[in-house]
């Protein structure tokens, strides 16, 4: 009959390997992931409409193409995409078209751009050109806010002009303009007034 003291316990490394062992058992893959070529693999984006590294990821399955596959055989994770799905904006995107798309599709905070930007992948650009633009998004929203400002400016001369006069609050409303945020900026209606009888054109 064994004692105590004839079991000898279990050297630390030697425990430490069988744990390993047992783990790497567990998740032992049963057979090789098949290897795709570089046609399969943009067909595999193109099937999936897979644009991002995000969803990839988390939708892919065991035997399908992870980011380190992409980037070892096209570079970069963006370029895969690219030649997937073509250049996704078909114009120049400038600071022009940046502060237009935020009037158009209403981008007035990152959360709405994030999710325009993930619906319309073709209309709305990255954030990366968006910083490369305008630094942040902030300055985005300050330039289309400035613009927004001007264009209110503009329809409020003509309608000056219509008038033959300063028009009223009442009037300003009967004709659908909201030059609230213009008031505000300016400091007064009468302070906007002045600034828009000197403004050219």
């Amino acid at each position: 009959m064994l004692k105590a003291d004839d079991i000898l316990p279990t050297p630390k490394a030697e425990y430490t390997r069988l744990r390993l062992r047992k783990r790497f058992r567990k998740y032992k893959r049963r057979h090789p992931r098949t290897k795709l070529s570089i046609d399969e693999m943009l067909q595999y984006l193109r099937d999936k409409k897979i644009r991002s590294c995000v969803v990839l990821e988390k939708t892919r399955g065991l035997d399908d193409p992870n980011l380190n596959d992409f980037k070892r055989v096209f570079g970069r994770w963006t370029e895969a995409v690219r030649q997937a799905f073509g250049s996704q904006i078909a114009v120049d995107v400038d600071n022009e078209y940046l502060i237009k798309a935020v009037h158009e599709f209403n981008l007035w905070s990152v959360k709405r751009f994030r999710e325009v930007r993930k619906q319309h992948p073709e209309v709305v650009p990255s954030w990366v050109v968006v910083k490369k633009k305008f630094g942040t998004y902030r300055n985005l929203i300050e330039s289309a806010r400035r613009q927004n400002l001007r264009m209110l400016l503009l329809e409020y001369k003509k309608l000056v002009r219509r008038l033959g006069r300063i028009p009223t609050l009442g009037e300003v409303r009967d004709s659908n303009l909201r030059m609230d945020e213009a008031i505000s900026f300016y400091g007064g209606k009468k302070q906007m007034d002045d600034f828009v009888m000197s403004m050219k054109g």
